[in-house]
């Protein structure tokens, strides 16, 4: 008769929690991958971190529903209150934010959010400066797999990594792509071999317009709710800058667009994407739930 081992109950859960841990590993290094989308440059598509404007926390917003608001909307309120006492001057503004200060201190206010408060106004240590929501950015699923055995389509929403593509844009000094080995979320636009020229609001592939455009790609040009078409950089020294600039795709590049093409840092600046560099394309949005949840188009 074997005699019990000690723990042995314990030892059997932790078993099956290692296990399942190196079944979703690898699930995950072979088949499917998260992906946080981090900018807006995909919006209305797909939407990163942005802010809405609330003047006041309402009961939502308060334990314990807080917790679940946080944890199933990815929303949740916040204040931005004065460090020191002073008075508030304006420091220059970056995207989507306005910089204010108080002596040395800095304030970072989301340009969507009621400031309360004006310029040069005397302001208390404490006192709220602006308030509002802040809403994570939709996190997507990405197949890893598909492209494996199809080659990657023309309107497909595609995640692909920077390395190798952070390189200035014609010389330029300026580097337009500043952190390394970075993944980025676009659509494909321009399949190997093909020219890619704008003449806003259209996508031209060879010279003319793109004849039975995806969907997703005719909403963007024929400029469908939010969308504004395709834009020119109007930046001598990037790819896409002005009308008659194109690029030619070598056989093993792909182009890049991103749907919010006012604000977008894409192949119009940086150039194509190399094949080596595709990850695959995104299927799903889990997380947050809002309208977007589900197959992401």
């Amino acid at each position: 008769m074997v005699p019990p081992r000690p723990y042995d109950r314990l030892r059997e859960n932790l078993e099956v929690v290692v296990v399942a841990i190196a079944v979703a590993m690898a699930f995950r290094a072979y088949f499917i991958q998260p992906f946080k989308i981090p900018t807006g440059s995909m919006q209305p598509t797909l939407y990163g971190i942005h802010f809405e404007p609330k003047d006041a926390p309402d009961l939502s917003d308060r334990m314990p529903l807080k917790l679940f608001k946080v944890a199933v909307l990815g929303t949740w309120y916040r204040e931005i209150r004065a460090d020191v006492s002073g008075a508030i001057e304006e420091a220059g503004h970056r995207e989507n934010e306005r910089v204010y200060c108080i002596g040395r201190h800095e304030y970072f206010i989301p340009t969507k959010w009621n400031e309360r408060f004006r310029l040069g106004d005397q302001v208390e240590k404490g006192q709220v400066l602006a308030s509002g929501y802040q809403i994570n950015g939709d996190h997507v699923f990405v197949n890893m797999l598909r492209w494996n055995f199809l080659r990657p389509k023309r309107g497909e929403i595609i995640v692909f990594e920077t390395k190798g593509i952070n390189r200035p844009a014609k010389g330029c000094s300026r580097q337009w792509m500043s952190s390394k080995n970075q993944h980025y979320i676009k659509r494909l636009v321009g399949l190997p071999g093909e020219t890619i020229s704008i003449k806003p609001p259209y996508l031209l592939i060879n010279g003319k317009p793109l004849v039975n455009a995806p969907p997703p790609i005719a909403r963007i040009q024929e400029r469908s709710g939010d969308f504004a078409g395709y834009l020119l950089t109007m930046q001598r020294e990037t790819y896409l800058g002005e009308e008659g600039d194109s690029v030619a795709l070598k056989p093993w590049e792909y182009f890049a667009c991103g749907d919010n093409s006012r604000s977008s840092l894409d192949s119009r600046f940086w150039g194509p994407v190399p094949q080596k560099n595709l990850v695959g394309p995104a299927m799903f949005v889990y997380w947050p739930l809002s309208q977007r949840w589900g197959k992401a188009h």
